[in-house]
């Protein structure tokens, strides 16, 4: 399945955000802080993706496989814990600007779903 534009969209954004937050942690806080913000976002950037690939395949209606959908939308879940684990616990990241870079994915959210120029409006509201 491709993505739509509106995944697309969302992407672009929190990719913009997570250089901005890259950029601010590296000049603030140095180098480390500015990998860890952008490990957080291609972290948050892939759940997101993933997410969307498996939400989309469960609620289509023609999807063939719904069951492999749902099984794997668990182990991603079961993978990003473990993934952010590791990284935290083990001192692999930074956590502040890690979890900097990871919240861009949700800011991108609100900010295309505020901001979507497709969005259809009722032109005849008062």
């Amino acid at each position: 399945m491709n993505p739509t534009p509106l995944i697309v969209r969302v992407l672009a954004v929190s990719a913009i955000l997570g250089a901005i937050s890259a950029l601010t942690s590296g000049v603030y806080f140095g180098l480390p802080a500015a990998v860890s913000s952008l490990v957080g976002t291609a972290t948050g950037a892939a759940n997101f993706a993933l997410l969307a690939r498996f939400a989309g395949d469960l609620l289509n209606e023609t999807a063939p496989n719904k069951t492999r959908s749902a099984l794997l939308l668990g182990l991603k879940f079961i993978a990003l814990v473990a993934l952010v684990g590791v990284l935290l616990v083990g001192g692999h990241v930074r956590g502040g600007p890690f979890m900097a870079g990871l919240s861009t994915v949700m800011l991108a959210i609100v900010g295309v779903g505020l901001f979507n120029p497709d969005d259809s409006a009722p032109t005849d509201s008062p």
